[in-house]
């Protein structure tokens, strides 16, 4: 009953605020306008660097962004003035010096916005940032809201309920109805284009984690009980009411993140205990969704997309090839049109000139005449440390001494140091492997952004004239081994050649 009553609270604030569907967004602006947001916490220290990124139409992780870096003035406080490309324009505030949850992510600004945002140590021990000036209003309603909600996920947590499952669903029911009503109670003044965005960002924000929590269960080790729960907990979440009209709401890269994860794991449920592939993945897309939505779903699908069994690279080529007939938005097409290129199989790799942890460059036509397998990486990254362990247990100790082929890792964190003391724990630097940096650029330095990096790790082979033999590399024992006996095996270098 009170899962029910939850969810017709979110409908009916769901009716009550989305604009007519027909409504178009406002995306561009014709001359340009600007918000100034200044900022000062106690928890910050003069030496903090603050990165202000904006987005422009939401394409996969940090794609179509800019960033610039902060530093504090004479009384503690950064400033930063954000140019209004789209309006709302989202943004994201972030850095080592900032807490969760006093990181502002996921924001919208409107021209004319001049905020001053305090962070301080309430009276409990958390911290808590407070806004005020012209435009406060929406930034308040965001921040109390995260707030609020996450106060909330603590105290449901402490309830006992039957089953992980029910408790996953039965948070986002409850957080996502209260969420959704905190805001509307602050919604007055806000543009609708504002106030739709955040609460599409409550509700995929909450309902992705239950999805998320559906797919790792999907093993071939369930049971058929195992299995039967799973699937009425996912028609229950199908059966839920989606947006796919609106073009605000496919804006949001949380709630596209949603439908995407909705979509997927509908599929793994169709051809269980097998994967979906890549291709049926992106028909179910074409065949389900239309406009913006279909534009969003498909890059989402396509730049985020990491190998496996069922894919082969060419499996993706062509589909990336398919889905750039079909797009609409000009911005994602250049996107697709730059990864066929930089992943085709003999196309010129980027030349890079990459210092070591002793200051010496590094540059790719130091190893002509060998295969490179290069591993991207970040400290913190867990999937990072799994790819690291791969390679020291299975893989660098099969070739450690064939001089036809080198390892390379380039880490992409924007702390020297921080780099420096990972490299030195080994974890995730195998021994026999040449540790690069980035020089604190990250998803900024040149050698990412020819590559439309979004996440790590990432690992790209090549072959001894340094031209791309694969982008996509397996990430498994079998597959990576397979991958670099064919690289060696097609005589790009001959045995031997240094």
């Amino acid at each position: 009953m009170k899962r029910l009553i939850a969810l017709i609270i979110i409908m009916l604030a769901l009716v009550n605020f989305l604009p007519a569907s027909g409504q178009i967004a406002k995306t561009k602006n014709t001359k340009q306008e600007w918000a100034t947001i200044r900022l000062k916490s106690e928890h910050l220290k003069s030496s903090d660097t603050l990165v202000l990124t904006t987005y422009g139409n939401y394409i996969y992780g940090e794609l179509n962004s800019q960033r610039t870096i902060a530093t504090q003035d004479g009384t503690g406080i950064y400033t930063f003035r954000i140019p209004i490309r789209n309006v709302p324009q989202r943004f994201s505030i972030d850095g080592a010096g900032l807490r969760e949850n006093s990181a502002l992510l996921s924001y919208y600004a409107e021209p004319g916005d001049n905020i001053t945002i305090t962070g301080s140590r309430e009276a409990g021990g958390d911290w808590q940032m407070s806004f005020s000036g012209t435009g406060a209003a929406k930034y308040q309603s965001i921040y109390s809201a995260d707030t609020a909600i996450a106060k909330l996920a603590r105290r449901l947590g402490s309830r006992i309920i039957r089953s992980p499952m029910q408790r996953n669903f039965g948070r986002s029911d409850s957080l996502s109805a209260y969420g959704l009503s905190f805001i509307n109670g602050r919604s007055r003044g806000m543009i609708p284009e504002i106030a739709t965005l955040i609460k599409a960002r409550v509700i995929g924000k909450l309902y992705e984690r239950g999805v998320l929590f559906l797919s790792p269960r999907l093993s071939p080790k369930a049971t058929a009980a195992e299995l039967n729960y799973l699937k009425r907990q996912y028609d229950e979440l199908a059966a839920r009411p989606i947006d796919t009209v609106n073009v605000i709401t496919a804006q949001s890269p949380e709630y596209i993140k949603l439908l995407f994860e909705r979509l997927r794991t509908g599929a793994t449920f169709a051809v269980y205990p097998s994967n979906p592939s890549l291709k049926a993945l992106y028909d179910q897309i074409a065949a389900s969704f239309k406009g913006p939505y279909f534009d969003r779903l498909t890059t989402h699908l396509l730049m985020g997309y990491k190998p496996d069994a069922n894919s082969t690279t060419g499996d993706y080529l062509d589909c990336i090839r398919i889905a750039l007939s079909k797009l609409k938005d000009t911005i994602a097409q250049g996107y697709l049109r730059r990864q066929l290129a930089a992943y085709s199989k003999g196309i010129d790799s980027f030349s890079f000139a990459l210092p070591d942890t002793a200051g010496k460059i590094h540059r790719l036509v130091d190893f002509k005449g060998k295969v490179v397998l290069m591993d991207f990486w970040f400290t913190g990254c867990g999937p990072c440390l799994q790819f690291a362990e791969l390679l020291h247990r299975d893989i660098i100790p099969i070739y450690k001494d064939d001089p036809r082929i080198v390892f390379v890792n380039i880490n992409a964190d924007r702390d020297a140091g921080k780099w420096k003391e990972s490299v030195s724990g080994g974890r995730y630097t195998p021994p026999g492997s040449i540790s690069l940096f980035t020089e604190g650029k990250a998803f900024d330095h040149p050698l990412i952004r020819h590559y439309n990096f979004t996440g790590f790790p990432q690992v790209v082979l090549l072959d001894g004239n340094g031209k791309v033999y694969s982008a996509l590399v397996p990430h498994d024992r079998k597959g990576l081994l397979a991958l670099l006996q064919e690289a060696l095996a097609e005589g790009s270098i001959s045995k031997g050649k240094r």
